[in-house]
């Protein structure tokens, strides 16, 4: 299955509103405070559930979710 992204599905409103259950609009108000979460989450954390000890968080260049609305939109497919 191919990866869906936010910048995909930006441009198809009645889609992205059948995917999430919520219009762009409502979505951009989220954006801000889930990634807000996700890096203090992060900061803590590791991906293995462990707490970070030695390096920071860093979204790296092939990262599979790049961008915070696309970790969001991951959620809510």
């Amino acid at each position: 299955m191919a990866s869906v992204r936010f910048t995909d599905l930006q441009a198809r409103p009645t889609e992205f509103l059948d995917m999430t259950s919520l219009t762009l609009d409502e979505f951009q108000h989220l954006v801000s405070p889930f990634e807000t979460a996700f890096q203090a989450h992060m900061a803590a954390w590791r991906l293995d559930g462990k707490p970070r000890t030695a390096r920071r968080f860093t979204v790296y260049q092939n990262c599979p979710l790049p961008t915070p609305e696309d970790r969001l939109l991951f959620i809510f497919q």
